[in-house]
């Protein structure tokens, strides 16, 4: 009868209730994080001397070149971008957020940091940890840059270049020993350009220091090498 099934339904309906406001309660979660997110940034931008905008359009033309961070198909969210600006050297700090469509799970983000300095001649590069995958690009003809006197560095690396010999010519040992003091970043050169970034690494506020610091290091190996 029907009032057999007045208690399942009822219950069914407190159930789908209860998730409904789970998912209300994550989503207002999330939010006040981003929005604390955003004033810790604004703060350490004021503190700093650097500037801090939500979303610069002029940043993400830019990344429009990088191979490293264009992923076919997906949404891509570049967010609190901080710039500082010192003599030729300008630099952008932000947020980094990329999902595909229909796919349940949370978007992958990470800090990145761009370099800009025309005194910056770099072949266009590519670098990041190897794969198992890696195997194969080998058969399809993709080659490798392999600099000299660093084997550690070539076991946990894969360089690829359009121009390898000057690439070649650009990864000194100090370089190689800084990218294995730092061995899950990324990076990639275009001209007068050099992003470093570790996916799915967003940098809390109160690290960023030490995260410049770091990588101000290797934009500085690569200056002095081009």
């Amino acid at each position: 009868m029907f009032s057999d099934w007045v208690p399942v339904v009822v219950e069914v309906l407190a159930g789908i209730g209860l998730f409904l406001f789970l998912v209300v309660l994550l989503a207002n979660v999330r939010l006040k994080q981003k929005s604390r997110r955003a004033e810790k940034l604004k703060l350490f931008a004021r503190h700093s001397g650097m500037t801090y905008q939500h979303q610069l359009p002029e940043l993400e033309n830019l990344l429009e070149a990088f191979e490293l961070i264009q992923k076919k198909g997906a949404v891509i969210s570049i967010t609190n971008v901080l710039v500082s600006r010192s003599g030729e050297l300008t630099l952008y700090l932000f947020d980094y957020a990329w999902e595909m469509p229909g796919q349940e799970s949370d978007p992958q983000k990470q800090t990145a940091v761009l370099f800009e300095d025309f005194r910056l001649q770099l072949a266009h590069f590519l670098l990041r940890p190897r794969r198992m995958g890696d195997f194969l690009d080998s058969l399809s003809g993709i080659r490798d840059v392999v600099p000299e006197g660093n084997r550690q560095f070539n076991r946990k690396f894969r360089l690829t270049s359009q121009t390898p010999r000057e690439t070649y010519f650009l990864f000194t040992e100090q370089l190689m020993q800084f990218f294995l003091q730092n061995e899950k970043l990324h990076a990639e050169g275009i001209d007068t350009f050099l992003l470093l970034y570790e996916p799915g690494k967003l940098i809390e506020p109160d690290a960023l220091p030490h995260f410049l610091e770091e990588n101000l290091k290797g934009y500085q190996y690569l200056k002095n090498a081009s």
